[in-house]
């Protein structure tokens, strides 16, 4: 057999939506199909060469984020390299993430194969060492006014329920023999049963009311961040239009003054009147330079690229703090 030379990957997202008590649910998920290259180690020349490095690199690098995933699974603190190949990046959920992964070795019975068949049962036998979390990748919101008054209903049920159900039935009524007492007591029983599972559904959309709140306002803060972004960006725009303005207008001047040198040689204009145009021309190629120097759209952009790292730090440095709080 002979090697592809490459990895294929093939990758299926699947995606449901429902609606149900003023929520929209959502479900997903993600199939992929890896095949991977083999080994190269043969004496390849020129762009064989290439691809073959290319297939080791990335093999090595998978085999060692499995070797960290398998450090992980045994309780040590380890950074994943997931982003030091693209094989690995698009696969860093089916690696010790939330997915169920099936790995299928292919060996070869022949002894000219047996350091290959070797290794490979290396690699399948430390990547089932590798520990996932699989769970059902399901998200809820909701109309957060729906939420709302379904949440006040709730409250007024309960608020009636507690208000008309007596205390806990007491068991011992039930020796008297009589089938109204015990209608009632079971009565009582099942409105106290109703009313705790109204609390846990009023608890549960408060939890997806709050929810929802986070994300409007987490979008909100994204909208403004992409408009204040597409706002500086149209500047940029400007300001590059601008100094391809300038940029033209000065090699006019530039033209024109190499075309007044010419006339000046053959005697075609005086030195007199020469010496004025080019001091004119001198005034305004100065004060073009004098814009594009006050306006230059380099320092604008690196201004803006330093007030988004300076707000990347603050977000980390939150992120710590809440961190160390928490701890």
């Amino acid at each position: 057999s002979e090697s592809s030379r490459s990895h294929s990957v093939f990758t299926c997202v699947i995606e449901s939506h429902w609606e149900r008590d003023s929520m929209t649910h959502l479900r997903f998920g993600r199939l992929n199909l890896v095949d991977l290259a083999g080994s190269e180690s043969s004496g390849a020349e020129g762009d064989r060469l290439k691809e073959a490095a290319n297939i080791n690199r990335s093999l090595s690098t998978l085999g060692l984020v499995i070797m960290t995933l398998v450090d992980v699974a045994n309780g040590k603190s380890r950074h994943v390299p997931y982003r030091d190949s693209r094989l690995t990046f698009l696969l860093q959920d089916s690696l010790g993430g939330n997915s169920k992964t099936t790995i299928v070795a292919n060996i070869s019975p022949s002894i000219c194969s047996s350091n290959e068949t070797l290794s490979t049962l290396k690699f399948a036998q430390r990547a089932k060492l590798i520990q996932n979390n699989a769970k059902v990748n399901e998200d809820a919101s909701g109309d957060v006014m729906a939420l709302q008054r379904q949440i006040e209903e709730l409250k007024l049920t309960c608020l009636r329920k507690q208000q008309n159900a007596p205390g806990p039935p007491s068991f011992l009524l039930l020796n008297s023999g009589s089938d109204r007492e015990y209608n009632t007591l079971a009565e009582d029983h099942q409105s106290s049963c109703d009313l705790s599972l109204l609390k846990q559904k009023v608890s549960h959309l408060e939890d997806v009311l709050v929810g929802s709140l986070r994300r409007e306002k987490l979008a909100e803060l994204d909208i403004r961040k992409l408009e204040a972004e597409i706002k500086h960006l149209n500047r940029l725009v400007d300001l590059k239009e601008s100094d391809s303005q300038r940029l033209r207008m000065m090699l006019k001047l530039r033209d024109e003054k190499l075309k007044r040198l010419h006339m000046l040689a053959d005697d075609l204009v005086p030195s007199d009147g020469y010496m004025v145009e080019e001091n004119a021309a001198m005034s305004q190629e100065i004060q073009l330079l004098q814009k594009q120097f006050d306006e230059n759209p380099q320092l604008t952009q690196f201004a803006f690229e330093n007030k988004r790292l300076i707000e990347q730090v603050r977000t980390l440095e939150n992120f710590h703090k809440q961190g160390e709080r928490e701890m």
